[in-house]
């Protein structure tokens, strides 16, 4: 009697003389107990399975032999299509989980998880998030990624308790990202503004930029329409020491100064509407003199910006209506400038400003900023 068999659907193939009947007879061990029903595997297993066999007819010697079941571990097929891509800011940590795949739910496979990284954030950006899936008894290890999104909150205009409908929207910035050439986008959260006042009564309507945790620098709904005429408006911020300043012109006038801010708008300008300054600042006005910000006119001309300093809150805040050059100094109570430099703001073609500080500076939680002054420079 011959035996043939193939490995991909386990059937034996028997021929005995006159086309008799073969009956087959199968068993997972050599010496185990032959049955008619071939054994069966769910497992994978280093080398596969072998499976023994019988093969008997009448007027025929018995025919034995055995083969190979081979059982592959499969994919585990993550599907990420159960992850949200796009929610909103909450101003609460948002986590993006809901990935599934064919292995977490496999009986044998118990215990087996995905596994996440790079999936919870708090601030509006992109980012890309990894699933992966470690491998097991009978499923391949598998990684994915997913680039998702939190978007700026819907601007909603609010009543407050005197009647007036303002909305506002606070954008976080990180002060490092926002020190990078390109700059951080503000151009979705202007429009966004912008059409959370169209068809209502609002009184007030402003965008908040914070940067850090020392910096606040708010547009009204005026500037804000004028930004948005421009395609892509980018803010960038950054700190500098004096000593790095490659300018010298601008060096010498900021000469003393504990630390330099550099506020810019690309591409964009406005000179309508205002933006206010308002930033961490200790104010320490030596005997008989107090805190003044100046605009300086082309021509050197100082004209007082009405700044506004809280003692209580350590900061120092300014409305303008471009940016251009400004000092704050600590002038005699009398009226005459003392000609002590406390902070400069220098523009380039009224889209940039920089901010220079002598003074101590606080976070807002008050506690004082790294790398500033530990006592006032103005005596």
């Amino acid at each position: 009697m011959k035996v043939t068999f193939w490995l991909l659907t386990v059937t034996p193939v028997a021929t005995a003389v006159n086309s008799q009947k073969v009956t087959f007879t199968y068993s997972a061990e050599a010496d185990g107990t032959y049955t008619l029903a071939v054994p069966s595997f769910t497992n994978y297993k280093e080398g596969g399975y072998t499976v023994y066999f019988k093969a008997n007819a009448d007027n025929h010697n018995e025919a034995t032999g055995s083969f190979k079941v081979i059982i592959n571990k499969a994919a585990a097929g993550i599907d990420l299509s159960g992850i949200k891509t796009k929610v909103e800011y909450t101003g609460e940590e948002i986590v993006f989980t809901g990935a599934t795949s064919v292995a977490t739910t496999a009986p044998v496979d118990e215990g087996a998880k995905l596994e996440y990284a790079n999936n919870k954030q708090t601030k509006v950006g992109t980012y890309e998030i990894k699933v992966s899936y470690a491998g097991s008894l009978n499923y391949l290890p598998e990684e994915k990624t997913l680039t998702v999104e939190i978007e700026e909150a819907a601007a909603v205009p609010q009543v407050g308790d005197n009647g007036e409908t303002s909305v506002v929207i606070e954008k976080d910035i990180d002060a490092e990202e926002a020190a990078s050439e390109e700059g951080i986008s503000i151009s979705a959260a202007i429009d966004k503004l912008i059409k959370a006042t169209e068809g209502s009564e609002t009184t007030v309507a402003d965008l908040k930029l914070n940067v850090g945790e020392t910096t606040t620098i708010a547009f009204d709904i005026e500037a804000l329409k004028q930004l948005a005429k421009n395609e892509d408006v980018k803010f960038s911020y950054s700190e500098t020491k004096v000593e790095d300043i490659k300018d010298e012109k601008l060096k010498e006038q900021v000469k003393g100064a504990a630390l330099v801010l550099q506020i810019s708008l690309q591409g964009a300008k406005f000179d309508e509407g205002t933006a206010t300054i308002t930033t961490a600042f200790v104010y320490d006005a030596p005997t008989g003199k107090v805190g003044k910000v100046f605009y300086i006119d082309e021509n050197g001309k100082k004209v007082d910006m009405k700044a506004s300093f809280d003692r209580e809150k350590g900061t120092v805040s300014f409305d303008t209506n471009h940016f251009s050059t400004y000092v704050v100094e600590y002038v005699l109570s009398g009226g005459t400038i003392a000609g002590i430099v406390i902070a400069v703001v220098v523009a380039t073609a009224g889209i940039a400003a920089a901010v220079y500080f002598l003074l101590i500076r606080k976070k807002k939680d008050g506690t004082p900023a790294e790398g500033t002054a530990s006592e006032s420079a103005a005596e």
